[in-house]
């Protein structure tokens, strides 16, 4: 009956309304669910690293082809060393109210002093519009090899120590070749860059070691001073009754030659 078709289309149109229900409800827990993972790997990096930092979400890309930066949602100080969740990014070049611009290591005028993490070769790592990092300016007879990590080195201050950047995957030429390149993949996928960790420092810093090295020294000979206080007033207590007991001794003497 007509009765039964509009109940049975009413049927289907809310199952189709309720299946679309579910279907949001799956793609917003799939969202939720990649967004912790992705926090978990950053704090991994700040665990590992004992990296004092702020968390940002990129929030914008440069539309230039020629411009490796992206925007993220934190007003920082410029200068500051960038990673994902997997290395090192970029760095911050500049900052204005709640946001800050970051220039990825991909980008052309990036530079970064980077060295080969075996070795300790150290070079300059520069940026391509292809994507692929190069590891130049190394001493010519520096031993590099593909499947290297590359890390920052920390010279000039321009990025934090120590912090892992990608692999050699090219050497160009043979180790002697002073215009030897050494072609670098990323560790982390700019592509996919969505969430990233503004790097304040690495590490436990060299004052707060020679402080608690100073700090040991004196509680070492306030100690020592201590224990050889101790040890004079053993002594005197020692020398006080051993001449307690030469004087009771003469006395007693005394006493039976008189008698």
């Amino acid at each position: 009956t007509m009765e039964n078709i509009t109940a049975d289309q009413n049927t289907l149109t809310g199952l189709r309304e309720y299946n679309s229900q579910l279907e949001q409800q799956y793609a917003q827990m799939e969202e939720y669910k990649q967004e912790a993972q992705r926090l978990q790997k950053l704090l991994d990096l700040k665990d590992n690293y004992q990296i004092e930092g702020t968390g940002a979400r990129v929030i914008g890309r440069s539309s230039e082809a020629w411009s490796q930066t992206v925007i993220i949602n934190e007003g920082i100080s410029t200068g500051q060393t960038v990673i994902g969740t997997s290395g090192v990014v970029g760095q911050v070049v500049s900052a204005s109210g709640s946001t800050a611009t970051v220039r990825l290591l991909t980008d052309p005028q990036s530079g970064a002093a980077a060295m080969v993490q075996s070795s300790r070769a150290e070079g300059i790592l520069r940026g391509s519009l292809i994507g692929l990092l190069y590891l130049e300016d190394l001493d010519a007879d520096a031993e590099v090899n593909v499947g290297d990590v590359i890390v920052t080195s920390g010279l000039g201050g321009s990025y934090a120590r120590g912090l892992i950047i990608g692999t050699v995957v090219k050497v160009d030429a043979q180790q002697g070749d002073t215009s030897r390149r050494i072609v670098v993949s990323p560790n982390d996928s700019i592509d996919t860059l969505e969430d990233v960790l503004v790097v304040s420092s690495v590490g436990a810093s060299d004052d707060d070691d020679s402080d608690s090295t100073r700090s040991g020294s004196s509680t070492s000979a306030s100690g020592s001073n201590n224990s050889s206080g101790s040890n004079t007033g053993s002594s005197s207590s020692s020398s006080s009754s051993s001449s307690s007991s030469n004087d009771s001794g003469n006395g007693n003497s005394s006493n039976e030659g008189g008698r």
